[in-house]
Order: C-alpha cells, then structure tokens, then sequence
C-alpha cells in the first residue's frame, strides 16, 4: 500500500510505526508490530480528490452574502430578522467554515521548527534555520499556484481568523506577520497552513533562570495563545540542549496546556527534537525522565487541585528529528527507528480528515440556524399580525363609539336649532321623524337650563375628542408591528427549499467522499 503522506527520506530509518513506542517517562527498546504498521500506513491514506472536492463543495454551497446560497439566505434573514425585531436583533454569525488544517509550531530558540517546515513542504527551504538567522516573526506557510511573501496587513488579510489581532494587541505587530506562498506537492501541504512562531528565548520574567531575557516588540506570550485558539493543532518542539527547561519555554508551555483543557479548541502534541543527537537509547530515556519530571512539576504548580490527571496527554513527548542523509550515517540504529516524524505527519493527516467531518457538521448545523431562524421568524410575523389585528379592531370600536357620539350630538343640537330653522324644513316630515325618533334619548335634557345642557355637551365633545385620540394611537401602534411583505413571504416559503436542497447537496458530498477510492498525493 502506497502512503501517499510519508516522506521518501523516512524510509531510511523506518516509519515510526515499525516500533512500538510508549515513551512517557521512560523509553523503550523497539520492536515492529505489524498490525499497528498496518494501520498507520492506511490512516495515513487521504485522497486529494475527494478531500478537494468535500472543502470545494461545501464552499460553493456557502457562497457569499450577494448571492443566493447560504450565506445570502443568511444575509436576507438577518435583515427581516432586523426588521422584524429592530434594536434586538441578533446576526446568524454565519462564516464559511476553514478549508485547511493549521498547525501552530511553537518551542525554544533554535528548536527544530522552521527546519521540520521546511522537511514537510520539501524542496528550497522557506523557513530560516540557523540561529543566526531566525525569524522574530510569525511565518505563515501555504499552499498556492503563484509563489509569494508578503508581510504586514497582507498577511491580516489573506488570514482573516487573526485580522483581529490588531484589536488586541499593539498595531505594530502587524509589521512581525509574514506569509510565504508556496507550490509544493509534499504531504498533506495542499490543505495545511503552518505557522512558526518565533523561538522563545531567555527566562519569562526578570531574575529568573534560564538564560539572558530577550526582550520582544510585541507581546509574545498573549499573541501565541491568541493565535493558538484560532488553530487546530499546536505543535510544541523541545531541544534537547536545555533550552526546553528555561522559563520562558516553560511559562508559555503551562498556558498552552491550560488554553487547551478549558477550551478544547486545539489539540496540543509535544515533541523532543534533535534526538539523532543523542548517543544512545539510555541518554534518551535520561533526557526524557529529566524533561518530563521538570515540565511536570512546573505546570502542576499552578494547575488545579484536580486538573493535573487530565493533563497527562501533554506530557507524553515524543522523538522527533529531521532526517539529513550526511548525519543518518553517524546517528545510533535504534535512535534512528525512535524517529517520530511520521507521526507527526499521520497527526496532521488525521486532522484534515477531521477537518472535513468537521465542516460537514458544520454545514449541517448553519443550514438548522437557518430553519430555526425561518421558523422563529414566521412565529414573530404570527404575533405582529395577531397584535396588529387586536389593535386595528380596538381601534375600530373606539371610532364606532366616537361616531356615535357624535351623531348623538348631532341630533341634540339638530333638535335644539329646530326653531331657528326655516318653517319648511323645521315642519317637513323628515325632520318631524328625526324628532320624533330622538325624543326619548333628548327628552330628558328638555327641561334643563342652558347651563347644564351647556355641561353635557363639552363632556361630550371631550369624550369625543379622546376616543378619537385612543383610537389613532392605536391604529399608530398596530403599524409599529412591522409584518411581511408579499416578498418576504415568498422568500420565507422558499427558505426551507432551499435549506433543504443545501442538505440533499451536503449529503451527497458527505457520501462521495466517504465512497471515494484513495489515491496517492504526488510528491
């Protein structure tokens, strides 16, 4: 079985599943297991097809906020919702999901970061590995067509889960975000963005040990774990030189850990690098026990009471170097086969797969926002329409007892006018019946003074006067309900059409990929 993933120079000292391996605080003779070999190398299979065409499909069905594909639904939802509910409004918050893997390469000074980049990217190094030379920058590198660096807010941009980053920290470290764009064919790259992050040098603090302090133009530590919560994984490299025990490594090692267990949102790997120079397997084991024992009790201090059992996963280091044909000759046999730079790889590979499951889900869940959002704003349209009903008959009533009223006052006043009326039209035979027929409602107001009939008729007019003002406040009310237009409701009706189609695409992505053969990814 071919394993598209691996590097052709592994094969020179064997993959890191032709041994079985459980270094937590001691190391192990190695022996090959088959089974597990197996296994490995067939996790390690990814089709670059169908992973493509998984990320390139659910993106098409996202779209864009001016289209009409999910997130231009989403876009008219939230303003009906607008609309609809004004100054309460809550957005959808829907984005396109990531379509790539990234990796945040964390660790000491001249720790083996850049120079495991550059392994898995392959061909002309992109990184800078000499200590001399290495970045104070984060380096972001890519995948892409047209080869390219850029530096500053262009990296902001091209990266936009940390365009935010300015907002948090000083403007200035825009200015220390690099990106290299890169047309490699090695591995999983395709579908990976890795991140180096500068080597952390000297003690964290001021007076403490570990080394001279080095002093940064932004905020190292906080940017990491800004960065780190954005990422998938997070890879912490630690020499074997000491420099994975100084304070500044160690601080910043307790915070990732700490970052990882309460949000779960990257998984967190350490490695020992730069084994292949140590002379034998019990100088392994020693710088294991050493190590472990120190990062060990330094989180411990200030983790929780109970916490320190569910952090045993951070502490199980493993062996890694970059393999150099010109060193392979000199370097111990069973060092060699210790090498846990396929590893490495495979967790990379497990993580795309992930990621594509991930985004399925996703998919899944926006397109049920999207109902939810439907169906909540069609029970608002029920109440707006229910409270404008009510208000608009309300409104309807009041006018009803308003005109009548002044009908009444109308045939008060007709009755009272009547003698100063022309004689035709006071003995005409309509008014005769008007009178006639308004007598039991007036003839008790016959006898009053002029003073008192005078009374009635101002309480009339003002109570007139109000249920006109009661019934227009009403009528002005029941507008403040807004309800849907006939568009709306065609849009609303069509919603389920097409979250439902979104669905029906999803699924049959979903199984494509599933039922797709593997195939090998050039290298």
């Amino acid at each position: 079985m071919s394993d598209k993933f691996s590097n052709p120079t592994s094969k020179a000292f064997g993959t890191n599943r032709e041994r079985k391996s459980s270094i937590l605080f001691h190391v192990m003779p190695s022996r090959k297991n088959k089974e597990t070999k197996r296994a490995t190398m067939s996790s390690q299979n990814l089709s670059e097809r169908a992973t493509k065409d998984a990320f390139h499909g659910i993106i098409q069905i996202y779209g864009d906020k001016h289209g009409d594909q999910l997130l231009g639904i989403a876009e008219k939802l939230d303003n009906l919702w607008m609309k609809m509910e004004g100054e309460k409004m809550e957005k959808l918050n829907i984005n396109k999901p990531r379509q790539k893997v990234n990796v945040l390469f964390v660790g000491n000074h001249s720790a083996g970061k850049s120079s495991f980049i550059n392994w898995y990217v392959g061909g002309k190094p992109v990184c800078a590995e000499s200590q001399a030379q290495e970045t104070r920058s984060y380096c972001f590198v890519t995948y892409g067509k047209k080869e390219m660096d850029v530096v500053g807010e262009s990296t902001l941009m091209k990266f936009d889960y940390i365009k935010n980053i300015t907002d948090k920290f000083d403007e200035t470290i825009s200015n220390y975000m690099r990106t290299s764009v890169v047309d490699r064919d090695s591995n999983a790259f395709k579908f990976v963005d890795l991140i180096d992050s500068p080597g952390l040098v000297g003690a964290a603090r001021e007076g403490q040990s570990g080394g001279n302090v080095q002093k940064y133009e932004f905020d190292i530590d906080n940017s990491l774990m800004y960065i780190a919560e954005r990422c998938d994984l997070v890879y912490v490299f630690l020499d074997n030189h000491g420099g994975a025990t100084q304070m500044r490594t160690i601080e910043v090692y307790k915070k990732l850990i700490n970052l990882a267990r309460e949000k779960k949102c990257f998984e967190l790997h350490t490695f020992l690098t730069k084994i292949d120079q140590v002379q034998s397997t019990k100088d392994l084991m020693n710088l294991h026990g050493s190590i472990q024992s120190e990062l060990s009790e330094n989180v411990k201090q200030n983790s929780p009471s109970d916490g320190h059992q569910d952090l045993g996963f951070a502490f199980r280091l493993k062996n890694l170097f970059v393999p150099n044909e010109q060193r392979l000759k000199m370097v111990d046999p069973e060092i060699k086969k210790m090498n846990d730079i396929e590893e490495a790889n495979r967790i990379i590979v497990e993580a795309i797969k992930a990621k594509v499951s991930k985004n399925f889900e996703i998919l899944k869940h926006d397109c049920k926002k999207l109902g939810d959002r439907r169906a909540a704003l069609v029970e608002i349209n029920k109440a707006h329409v229910a409270k404008r009903d009510f208000r608009a008959t309300l409104s309807s009533v009041i006018y009803v007892g308003a005109f009548s009223i002044a009908v009444y006052m109308f045939i008060c006043v007709a009755i009272g006018i009547r003698s100063y009326l022309p004689k035709n039209i006071a003995e005409s035979a309509v008014y005769e019946i008007l009178v006639e027929a308004a007598k039991p409602l007036v003839a008790s107001y016959a006898d009053h003074s002029y003073f008192e009939n005078t009374k009635v008729a101002l309480v009339l007019f003002f109570t007139f006067y109000v249920l006109c003002f009661l019934a227009r406040m009403l009528k002005t009310r029941a507008s403040l309900y807004p309800i849907f237009s006939s568009d709306d409701k065609n849009f609303v009706q069509d919603v389920d059409n097409r979250v439902n189609a979104f669905l029906e695409e999803k699924e049959r992505l979903h199984r494509s990929y599933l039922e797709d053969p593997v195939d090998d990814i050039k290298r």
